[in-house]
C-alpha cells in the first residue's frame, strides 16, 4: 500500500521483506570496503565517484552474486547536500537494469533514522539475471555547497533465493569526493579530502614552463607555499639573521608548485606567449606529493616573467644553515655547479680550503625531459629543470619534510632532478673552486655560488681567495 507521498508504508515493507526474505530485516553486519570483501562471494555496493556542486550524477548499485538471488533489500544512508532524485508523485526515483531484471520492481521508504530502504522482489519466483554489473540505478544531484569529503552507506542488506533462503551481505560504503574550491595552496594543504578530488583553484597561477610535447604545463602560485611555516621551508633565525648565499632569504620565492596536464596540447605557436602568463584551472588532483592536476579547464590572462630560484646540489640536504629553504616538489629551478657522474649530478668538496662549509651533496638524474647533448662525466654543468620529492619524510615534531641528509657523494633519496636545459661551465671543478678569487685581484666579493656581490650583506664570501665574513 503506498501512502500520499506515493511510499510505502514502513511497517508493510518490513512485512513484505519477512513474506518474501523469511528473516527479519533488522540484520547487523561490520561496515567494509569492497577492498575488504573481494572474497565474499556475494556483495551489493556503488562505486567511489565525484561530484561538483550543483551537478547530477547517475549513481549504479550492483550486484556481484554467487548466489541465484530472487529478491533483495538495503538501507541506504546519504550524506547531508546530496540528494537522490524524486519523481513528481514525491516518491524516489529508481531505475531496474532490463538487461538483468524482467519481472522485477523496486520499492521505496524512508525509515524513522532517516535511511532510504529499497526492495527489488518479483510476483513470483523468477530470479536475476547474470551474475556482475548494477541491479537498481538513480541519479542524485549535489547542493550548490556540496564539499568533499563525504559517503553513501547501504546496511541491512538481505538478498534471498527462490527457495526463500535468506543471505545476509556485508554492509557497504561508497567514498563521494565533492570539488575543493580555492587558493592553490588551500587545496594542497587540504589532506583529510579523497585520493583525487576535484579542484578549482581561484587564485591565479603564473606558467613558468610547458613540456616540448605541449601537453604539460609548471606553474607556481604567488608566494603562498602550503607548509611555509615548518622546517626546513621557513628560515631559521640564523638563516635570515646571516644571509648566507642568498642576498635575502626571506624574499626567496616560497611558492607551490603543480604540473597541469592538459586535455589538448599547446602549439609551438602559443608557447612564448604563454611563459609568465596567469591561469586559473579546474580539474583532478592526481598527485600531493609532486602536485599534479589533470586539466579539465583553464582561463588564461597577462602577467609578467618569472626568474626561478637559483641552487646548487647541496641545497637538496637538510642540516645547514646555508640555504633559505630547500627546493619544492615540481619546482623549476636553476642549478649551479652540477658536476655529472654515472647519472647523477653532485656538488664537491674543494681540496684549497674555500668550501670549508662542507656544502656538497649528490641528486640522481632522471633524462625524461631532457633532449640536449649527452652528459659527459667529470664535467660541470649549469642547469634548469623540475625537482621531484621521491618521498615524503617525517622530520621531530611530526612535520611532513622533503629532504635528506646526505654525506658526502650519497645520492639523495628524497629528490630527483629533471634536467630540460645545460649549458657546460668547466671540465674541473676542483679548479673551478680555485679560480675564485685566484683570478681576482680587484677586492671583488664572491658568494659560495661563485657570483660577484657588490654590496655583500652580512655572511660568508671569497676574497682575493680567501674566506671572509661580513658581520
Amino acid at each position: 500500500d503506498l501512502d500520499a507521498n506515493g511510499t510505502i508504508n514502513v511497517a508493510d515493507l518490513v512485512g513484505v521483506a519477512n513474506t518474501i526474505l523469511g528473516i527479519s530485516t533488522q540484520s547487523t553486519v561490520t561496515l567494509h570496503s569492497k577492498a575488504a570483501s573481494d572474497n565474499v562471494q556475494n556483495s551489493l555496493y556503488i562505486e567511489d565517484f565525484e561530484i561538483n556542486p550543483g551537478e547530477t550524477k547517475e549513481i549504479q548499485i550492483m550486484l556481484d552474486n554467487a548466489t541465484a538471488f530472487s529478491a533483495l533489500q538495503a538501507d541506504i544512508y546519504m550524506p547531508e547536500g546530496l540528494n537522490i532524485e524524486k519523481r513528481s508523485s514525491g516518491k524516489y526515483k529508481f531505475s531496474l537494469n532490463p538487461d538483468r531484471i524482467e519481472d522485477h520492481s523496486v520499492s521505496s521508504s524512508t525509515r524513522p533514522d532517516g535511511a532510504i530502504r529499497i526492495l527489488v522482489a518479483s510476483q513470483g519466483s523468477e530470479e536475476l539475471y547474470g551474475n556482475d554489473g548494477y541491479i537498481v540505478s538513480f541519479k542524485v544531484t549535489a547542493d550548490d555547497g556540496f564539499v568533499g569529503p563525504h559517503s553513501i552507506e547501504m546496511k541491512n542488506i538481505v538478498a534471498s533465493t527462490a527457495q526463500a533462503v535468506a543471505n545476509e551481505i556485508n554492509d557497504w560504503m561508497c567514498a563521494v569526493n565533492g570539488r575543493i574550491e580555492g587558493a592553490f595552496a588551500e587545496v594542497l594543504g587540504n589532506d583529510n579530502v579523497g585520493n583525487k578530488p576535484m579542484v578549482s583553484v581561484e587564485d591565479q597561477l603564473t606558467i613558468v614552463h610547458v613540456t616540448d610535447d605541449g601537453k604539460t604545463i609548471y606553474a607556481k602560485d604567488d608566494n603562498g607555499f602550503a607548509k611555509k611555516n615548518e622546517w626546513p621551508y621557513k628560515p631559521s633565525a640564523s638563516q635570515v639573521a646571516n644571509n648566507k648565499v642568498f642576498d635575502n632569504p626571506e624574499k626567496f620565492d616560497q611558492s607551490n608548485w603543480v604540473a597541469l596536464n592538459l586535455k589538448e596540447e599547446i602549439t609551438t605557436s602559443q608557447l612564448g606567449s604563454l611563459i609568465g602568463s596567469k591561469i586559473k584551472v579546474t580539474g583532478i588532483l592526481r598527485d600531493r606529493l609532486n602536485p599534479e592536476i589533470d586539466v579539465d579547464d583553464i582561463v588564461i590572462s597577462e602577467g609578467q616573467p618569472y626568474t626561478p630560484n637559483l641552487y646548487t646540489i647541496s641545497s637538496f640536504g637538510e642540516g645547514n644553515d646555508y640555504f633559505a629553504m630547500p627546493p619544492k616538489p615540481q619546482e623549476y629551478v636553476k642549478i649551479h655547479w652540477a658536476i655529472y657522474q654515472d647519472g647523477n649530478f653532485y656538488m664537491p668538496k674543494s681540496e684549497n680550503g674555500i668550501n670549508t662549509e662542507q656544502l656538497h651533496g649528490a641528486v640522481k638524474s632522471v633524462l625524461d625531459m631532457y633532449e640536449g647533448g649527452a652528459f659527459e662525466n667529470g664535467n660541470m654543468y649549469e642547469l634548469t629543470g623540475i625537482v621531484k620529492a621521491l618521498k615524503p619524510r617525517v622530520a621531530a615534531g611530526g612535520n611532513t619534510v622533503y629532504g635528506v641528509n646526505v654525506q658526502d657523494s650519497e645520492v639523495s633519496t628524497y629528490y630527483e632532478l629533471h634536467p630540460i636545459t645545460s649549458s657546460k661551465t668547466d671540465t674541473d671543478p676542483v679548479t673551478s673552486i680555485n679560480r675564485i678569487g685566484n683570478d681576482n685581484e680587484d677586492n671583488t666579493y664572491y658568494n659560495l655560488l661563485g657570483q660577484p656581490v657588490t654590496n655583500p650583506a652580512p655572511g660568508i664570501y671569497i676574497k682575493n681567495g680567501k674566506r671572509i665574513i661580513v658581520r
